[in-house]
């Protein structure tokens, strides 16, 4: 059985660089607590007790180059492995290869998402936003949640589909 111990001179190399480290500027405190400026801290109003940080808003941009992302990867997968996509998540597709109709409608359906997270990411936002959010509730009712009341899933969509789609409408609506 092979031993894991470091050879001599890595530890040396090591022990090296944390001593040099220590003695770089950015790891230097540069006051004493004395020196520190006071901040005054004010308590917040009974009607901001309850928001959230930043005020309960979603940067647009930051959600809509989110979003695209995600399609994006969604279209990938699609795309690139569609029969993978469906038995993943098909309990019915689990043991046999599905119809070459559903790979077909799965291909398409990444080529329409493709387009939509092109259009997403290089639009403009305040136009866009409404749009994405709005694409996003029927891509989640009309995908996950209706394949989950109506067929038969693999557990991981569960984890992974109905979350995360609800998540991005919660955070879409946010950001509007």
């Amino acid at each position: 059985r092979k031993s894991m111990r470091l050879p001599f001179w890595a530890v040396l190399l090591l022990a090296f660089d944390v001593a040099v480290a220590s003695k770089l500027p950015f790891f230097s405190v540069p006051y004493t607590p004395e020196e520190l400026p006071s901040v005054k801290i004010s308590t917040p109003k009974v009607s901001m007790s309850l928001t959230l940080r930043g005020g309960g808003m979603v940067p647009q941009t930051a959600w809509m180059k989110a979003y695209a992302s995600y399609l994006g990867f969604c279209a990938f997968m699609f795309l690139a492995a569609p029969g993978k996509f469906i038995s993943i998540n098909f309990l019915e597709y689990a043991s046999t290869e599905p119809e070459k109709c559903v790979v077909s409608f799965v291909r398409f359906s990444g080529l329409a998402m493709l387009a939509l997270a092109a259009a997403f990411y290089s639009g403009p936002v305040d136009t866009m936003l409404p749009v994405a959010v709005t694409t996003q509730v029927g891509i989640f009712v009309m995908g996950p949640l209706m394949a989950e009341l109506t067929q038969s899933m693999q557990p991981n969509h569960k984890l992974a589909a109905l979350p995360l789609g609800a998540a991005f409408i919660l955070t879409g609506l946010l950001a509007l």
